[in-house]
């Protein structure tokens, strides 16, 4: 079980938030989706999520998830709502977070200049608000 203090010093590369960004368009051979709103699609969120069997990397990726998604429902012009923070906090739970840690991952924002300039970086390349 990780505390609090261990889980604020881990934040996410750029790696994990360009992850996180590319959850809005599902690309497989020839085959390519995408909601057209600028919606994610929980369905990917949820294979990662699901494959991601490290702690401190689950907790990067949720946190980068948070940064760029938020916690919030995407309704979908097909009447779908997408949720790309749940497939993470349900695997945050399953890998023995408790409540405590989950919130404070969930209502995270950083503080550190790395994650600041990375943030700004992937702003200036997905056009992000």
């Amino acid at each position: 079980m990780m505390t609090i203090d261990e889980i604020e010093e881990i934040n996410p590369d750029i790696k994990d938030m360009e992850r996180a960004t590319a959850f809005d368009f599902y690309k497989s051979g020839n085959r390519n989706w995408f909601h057209g709103n600028g919606s994610p699609i929980s369905s990917l969120a949820s294979k990662q999520a699901k494959l991601i069997r490290n702690k401190e990397k689950l907790v990067r990726r949720a946190k980068a998830t948070i940064l760029i998604w938020g916690y919030r429902d995407y309704h979908c012009a097909e009447g779908l709502v997408e949720n790309v923070w749940n497939p993470f906090e349900e695997a945050l739970f399953d890998m023995g977070f408790d409540r405590a840690a989950v919130d404070y991952i969930k209502y995270w924002k950083p503080i550190d200049e790395l994650t600041l300039s990375a943030l700004d970086e992937l702003s200036e390349i997905y056009k992000l608000d």
